[in-house]
């Protein structure tokens, strides 16, 4: 049985795809008939815009784009012209033997322009494919000429069924118009799954989209193995986690996950042409644990992604992995786990010293006392670069409401150490908590200003109601008075929502965005006038690359793995 796993776009232009790596590797083990094949469809979505071939299909899109863009007539005629500095700007970056990437003046200047004809790209095509969702209309020839490539090369491998592996909402319009596509013109079994799958209303979904047969949410790998035991014989009742269509009914059965993660084989990214995505140097994805070992945050619905109790690989299996992708010449990793405690991070580094392993890696982490001095130089020592640092916030009571368990007291000092030491600080901050007040917010950019030594980058998060959340289920703890659903699409003949997991409120406090984002403004010009010019990174990837600069002859490209 052959198995087309699609990744489509738009996500950004560095990530490899770890999710259907995943699966590829544990289906094919459990199952040795069945193949399955990984197609990138957001990689090869980047490297097709440098064609002119493809461009030309972009341009006639204007004629049926609902945004109806007031771009200057002008900025419409040089869209080769920016298409062109688009290719260069690619060619720069991805090129190991050239210094733009390491250079902040020229990589600034070439990612923003990609940044920004990448987006614009996608806000083009996606605004058409929500048209013909929300209003069902069927799919205009020159619309539909966009897939023809995924289309075809899809068509070649003669798949029994297609998977979508849907990481994020900007993924699900594209997805969802290939998928009908692919229904029309090659009746082929759709199912759906990954990770954002587990933040919608699935029974809105398959009961919307009827070319969707079916959908696994959650892990993927158990179910997937047992549906494609009963592929054949069409006998779904007893696939774990399977929503699907049957007898005008929607089903859910039971779910059944991983319990012991050193069971899953090593993620097979053979697939992958590594030198095709936007880095000069290889970037692999690593997992060393499914869910948060945490899981109290009153605001976070991620354990949607991985229900059940939190697992760990053991040191010795994350290991072999590292080792194994090491001998293949990768030596960049991100540990793209939700979360990793200091303690499990530590014995990590002492694993990669004692093995003499020369590698990179970043990794999300939480600014807990556990993180001393002594551990934080382990785990540079190790290879350690980047550590995005999930703070949320440098007021106590605020901390204390969201139940971070953390203190402000010792956020500063463990920041302090890392920057000392050699990491690239980032932080993530959260605006806009219930109950927090304009004082609190301009104390946290004022912590950010102070700290500015210590704190490298930041990305502030403006706070969303998840249904499922602590707050969602305690609503007037957090003085909030009324919410309402937000759909993802509002289908106007059917008169029918599809619903994502977000929630707009109304609360006691109001803020004055206005007022706030004013000061934010004045304070963050004060503080890029007294700092160096920062490395303004499309992503961890590219940070952590960066911050490795002064090692780069350990920075050979590998062959594809």
């Amino acid at each position: 049985m052959k198995i087309a796993l699609i990744f489509t776009p738009f996500v950004t232009p560095t990530y490899i795809p770890l999710g259907i790596a995943q699966i590829k590797s544990y289906v094919e083990r459990q199952l040795p008939s069945a193949k399955i094949v990984n197609l990138d469809l957001n990689n090869l979505f980047l490297n097709n815009l440098t064609t002119k071939f493809f461009l030309i299909k972009l341009t006639k899109l204007c004629a049926i784009c609902p945004r109806k863009c007031k771009r200057k007539k002008s900025e419409r005629d040089n869209f080769f012209n920016h298409a062109k500095v688009f290719k260069i700007s690619i060619d720069l970056l991805k090129r190991k033997e050239a210094d733009t990437f390491y250079d902040i003046t020229k990589y600034n200047y070439f990612i923003s322009g990609i940044a920004t004809f990448l987006n614009n790209r996608a806000r083009c095509i996606n605004a058409i494919a929500e048209e013909i969702i929300q209003k069902e209309l069927s799919i205009d020839s020159g619309f539909e000429n966009m897939f023809d490539n995924d289309l075809k090369i899809i068509s070649r491998l003669n798949p029994d069924f297609v998977g979508f592996s849907i990481f994020c909402v900007h993924q699900l319009s594209y997805s969802v118009i290939l998928a009908r596509i692919l229904k029309e013109k090659l009746n082929l079994p759709v199912i759906f799954g990954g990770a954002f799958m587990s933040h919608i209303d699935i029974k809105e979904f398959i009961g919307f989209f009827n070319f969707v047969d079916f959908v696994i949410p959650n892990e993927g790998e158990v179910g997937l193995v047992e549906f494609v035991k009963n592929f054949r014989k069409r006998t779904f009742e007893n696939v774990p986690g399977l929503c699907f269509h049957r007898s005008e009914k929607i089903l859910f059965n039971k779910k059944k996950f991983i319990e012991n993660l050193d069971s899953l084989p090593t993620p097979d990214f053979t697939d992958f042409k590594l030198k095709r995505y936007l880095t000069p140097i290889p970037v692999l994805p690593v997992i060393f644990s499914r869910g948060c070992f945490w899981k109290k945050c009153t605001f976070c619905t991620y354990y949607k992604n991985y229900p059940g109790f939190y697992k760990t690989k053991s040191i010795k299996k994350f290991i072999a992995e590292i080792k194994f992708y090491n001998s293949k010449g990768i030596k960049h990793f991100f540990i793209v786990d939700d979360v990793i405690s200091a303690l499990d991070l530590n014995k990590i580094s002492i694993a990669l010293n004692n093995n003499k392993i020369k590698i990179f890696f970043g990794a999300i982490v939480r600014p807990e006392s556990d993180f001393s001095y002594k551990v934080l130089k382990n785990i540079y020592s190790a290879g350690g670069r980047v550590l995005i640092w999930g703070v949320e916030s440098s007021c106590q009571r605020i901390l204390d409401l969201m139940d971070k368990g953390t203190r402000v007291k010792y956020i500063k000092s463990i920041l302090k150490h890392s920057s000392e030491i050699g990491f690239h600080n980032r932080l993530f901050m959260i605006q806009g908590f219930p109950t927090q007040t304009e004082e609190e917010i301009c104390k946290d950019i004022k912590f950010l200003h102070e700290n500015q030594h210590f704190i490298h980058s930041n990305y502030i998060h403006q706070f969303c109601l998840g249904q499922g959340s602590y707050i969602f289920n305690n609503l007037a703890k957090f003085k909030i008075n009324s919410i309402k659903p937000m759909p993802i699409y509002t289908c106007i003949k059917n008169n029918a929502n599809i619903h994502s997991e977000m929630f707009t409120y109304k609360s006691v406090v109001e803020l004055d965005w206005k007022r706030i984002r004013n000061k934010e403004t004045k304070v963050f010009k004060r503080f890029k006038n007294t700092t160096f010019q920062e490395f303004n990174a499309i992503d961890h990837s590219h940070l952590l690359l960066y911050k490795s600069l002064n090692q780069r002859e350990l920075s050979t490209v590998g062959a594809d793995i």
